[in-house]
């Protein structure tokens, strides 16, 4: 009698979990496809100027500025893949026309496979100006910190008053720019050269795995189905097909 009512309980428990869990999957797919959008709106607004940037509100916000590169502040953030591959995030601090510094991140450089340390130069032209496309958006996402994480040329982390204060940085914008594209270096007639630094750029889209979702939640949505499948095959319909097949007549 007892495992006649646990079962039930137990395969109506068990899919309406793993539906709950498809619907919880559905509701992160429509956010991350909400955010996606907002982002593609803010990269048709006009790009942002030097003197326009200010905080983190302005994150997915398409920019166009001057600055000079101070090319001691200079730092590699260890343990960055991209596209599958180990390596390091390349950030230096741009001093932008009215004095103000901010954080770019540069782009990315693969780790040499024998010598994790190795790392190469990367052009970084302190006395000219030079100008940049870049996308406004938060400092680089935090790491388990070692020993020494925030210090020296290689490093886990950044944290933005310990950098400026490191590097004497004037009046550190609490924000990161990521470049999109070669830097051009600019003279008194117009920007036109432009700075191979060999860095890649392929920077994560927010919003993009939205359709990861939508595949967890099929799969989560099937396995209740199939949960409550089984439970009529076996409770329901295989018992009676036994017994009308014992109640028909042998001839």
């Amino acid at each position: 009698m007892l495992r006649r009512l646990l079962l039930p309980v137990a395969a109506a428990g068990t899919a309406a979990l793993t539906a709950g869990l498809g619907l919880w999957q559905l509701d992160r797919a429509a956010q991350k496809d909400a955010l996606h959008a907002s982002i593609q709106a803010r990269a048709q607004e006009l790009p942002l100027l030097a003197g326009q940037l200010h905080s983190l509100d302005q994150v997915h916000r398409l920019v166009q500025l001057q600055g000079q590169w101070l090319a001691h502040s200079t730092v590699f953030l260890e343990n960055r893949p991209m596209g599958g591959r180990a390596g390091f995030f390349v950030l230096t601090a741009l001093q932008l026309p009215d004095g103000r510094t901010v954080l770019v991140q540069r782009g990315w450089q693969a780790r040499d496979l024998r010598d994790r340390t190795l790392t190469q130069p990367v052009p970084t032209p302190a006395d000219v100006s030079v100008r940049l496309r870049a996308r406004v958006a938060p400092p680089p996402s935090r790491l388990m910190d070692f020993e020494g994480g925030e210090e020296g040329l290689l490093r886990q982390n950044v944290e933005l008053n310990a950098y400026a204060a490191e590097f004497r940085l004037p009046a550190l914008l609490p924000i990161s720019l990521q470049q999109l594209d070669p830097a051009q270096v600019c003279t008194r007639e117009a920007c036109s050269e432009v700075l191979d630094d060999g860095l890649k750029r392929d920077w994560t889209v927010v919003g993009s795995s939205a359709d990861k979702n939508r595949g967890y939640a099929v799969q989560w949505f099937s396995l209740s189905a199939l949960v409550m499948g089984l439970f009529i095959w076996f409770q329901w319909l295989r018992p009676w097909r036994q017994r009308r097949a014992q109640q028909r007549p042998t001839v």
